[in-house]
């Protein structure tokens, strides 16, 4: 049998003669960083712990960890949990907005490497991964979910169960853009439910819903009450990023 610095021979030569390029700037990467060249990669706004454990918002330095963020002490979220990679700026919201609206679905592989350390405890738990739902209209319109895209890759990378018409959205809303938690969770209460035929799906998981982007949470909030509401155990979010600032 060859060894593994053989086998991997062919794939090394190509890179010396056709050096990837970075997936952000399209410059040669340079192998420093999968898929992201160091001058990029210095750019992303990564959330580092202490963390809130429940939304996932960043936290003071001098905060302890496992300690609530003021918000979810003062108004109780229906989720259990949230986790995101990035706040919602600079690069990290350039590469999220070609994923979402540029037709850029060849980032799936590389938002799903940075999930890996997210993941590593929650498949104790045997999850459930659900994409956030987009109306029909919305799905003609844009003709991709990104947030099933990234689910769907997520739960095949990590071996986890994939439930991807597990919450539907039954009516279409008008953009979030530009409103407040208040006037978002308006907007969206009533927009989900589980169809029958996953109802026994739903009953006693542990579901991860999946997205792109978490600005207020009012989403994930009315996702997760309309999935405790079907007898959901546990419900959290995965998120690439979200709006957010250190706060304690």
């Amino acid at each position: 049998m060859m060894s593994p610095l053989i086998s991997a021979l062919p794939q090394r030569l190509l890179d010396i003669a056709f050096p990837p390029l970075c997936l952000a700037c399209r410059r040669e990467n340079l192998l420093s960083h999968p898929g992201i060249c160091p001058s990029c990669w210095q750019k992303l706004s990564f959330i580092h712990k202490p963390w809130c454990p429940q939304c996932g918002t960043a936290l003071l330095q001098h905060i302890l960890l496992g300690s609530k963020c003021a918000s979810c002490l003062t108004n109780q979220p229906a989720y259990d949990f949230g986790r995101s990679i990035f706040s919602y700026k600079g690069l990290a919201r350039e590469l999220v907005l070609a994923f979402k609206h540029g037709d850029a679905t060849f980032l799936t592989p590389l938002f799903a490497q940075w999930f890996a350390p997210l993941i590593t405890d929650i498949r104790t738990h045997n999850p459930v991964f659900i994409p956030v739902p987009l109306h029909h209209r919305r799905i003609w319109h844009r003709r991709y979910n990104q947030a099933a895209l990234l689910a769907h890759f997520l739960a095949k990378k990590h071996g986890v169960t994939y439930l991807p018409q597990g919450l539907r959205r039954h009516r279409a809303t008008p953009p979030q853009s530009g409103r407040d938690f208040s006037s978002r969770y308006h907007n969206i209460k009533g927009a989900f439910h589980v169809p029958d035929k996953y109802r026994d799906r739903i009953e006693d998981a542990f579901v991860v819903l999946v997205d792109d982007v978490v600005t207020t949470g009012a989403t994930m909030q009315e996702s997760a009450r309309i999935l405790k509401k079907h007898g959901a155990q546990t419900v959290g979010f995965l998120a690439i990023c979200r709006v957010t600032k250190e706060i304690c």
